[in-house]
């Protein structure tokens, strides 16, 4: 290969790393990137609801175990006009088991049963976060809590897919800056934490009566 030829691969490896670089940074500020649905078991109400919220959050987070409880009560309030998609967002750099705690909650989905099992995660977190070593044996007493099929739990424990599912979403907070939990986007709009979530929920309310 000739120096002229390798020169101009190499000069157009470096635009394509540029153009790609400068389009990421422009889909995170302009919030272009699109929305990746997760698994029908981590979506609650109709997807057709007016309301729509992405909740981005890590199962070792206190102040995501608070907005857990608060989203709830929402569901209840707006009742019919809410659909809440979960994703996943752990932390595994300052929470250490934050990561195996998602992909338990993924097996727990798939025998439907996923936000029973976060929310024993979020009531249980001071036990299995300070576990010197891996907590599975409390994941598995929470799935036996949940009666779930225990061999099936296992055997998706032992699986690739519920880590490949956090993985994915974890990719996706990261290519939509999401740097803290929990993190919500309100019909595309970003809240950080439950004031700015109702705070979002309260403009949308007015802009909706003001029309």
């Amino acid at each position: 290969m000739s120096n002229k030829i390798l020169a101009r691969k190499i000069f157009a490896g470096i635009v394509t790393l540029i153009v790609s670089t400068m389009l990421v940074l422009l889909a995170r500020n302009y919030n272009f990137i699109p929305e990746r649905l997760p698994p029908e078991y981590r979506i609650k109400g109709n997807l057709e609801s007016e309301i729509k919220i992405e909740e981005f959050t890590d199962f070792s987070c206190s102040a995501c175990a608070h907005s857990n409880g608060l989203v709830e009560n929402l569901l209840k309030v707006y009742k019919g006009r809410i659909v809440l998609k979960f994703k996943h967002c752990p932390l595994s750099s300052i929470h250490r088991w934050s990561f195996k705690a998602a992909a338990a909650a993924e097996c727990a989905g798939e025998q439907g049963k996923f936000f029973e099992y976060g929310n024993l995660l979020f009531e249980n977190a001071p036990k299995w976060m300070e576990s010197e070593e891996s907590p599975e044996k409390m994941f598995l007493d929470f799935a036996n809590k949940l009666n779930l099929d225990k061999k099936k739990f296992q055997k998706c424990m032992k699986s690739e897919k519920p880590l490949i599912n956090v993985f994915s979403d974890r990719s996706e907070a990261r290519m939509r800056s999401v740097n803290a939990t929990p993190t919500f986007f309100v019909n595309g709009k970003r809240a950080v934490g439950a004031l700015q979530l109702l705070n979002e929920l309260k403009k949308f309310e007015k802009g909706k009566n003001e029309k």
